[in-house]
């Protein structure tokens, strides 16, 4: 079994992203990692992307909360 090194990877990977072909072209550009790694590679990166904005999505609902919450507060004081 090959290891690739994250270079590699993150080279392939953006190569997908900016639509410079799909698996099997990826794959041909780049001779050695099988269709099935490639998409798995992207998959990862896809989905940490996705986690790590769901998480700033929390936390921007949150600060708008507690924002909301103290303005209310402040007016149910007035």
């Amino acid at each position: 079994m090959t290891k690739y090194d994250y270079i590699f990877k993150k080279y392939v990977v953006e190569a997908y992203q900016k639509s410079e072909g799909g698996f099997t072209t990826l794959t041909r550009r780049f001779g050695s990692p099988a269709e099935s790694t490639i998409e798995k590679w992207v998959e990862t990166v896809e989905l940490a992307w996705l986690q790590r904005s769901k998480s700033k999505e929390r936390q921007t609902n949150l600060f708008f909360s507690i924002q909301a919450r103290c303005h209310t507060l402040l007016l149910d004081e007035q």
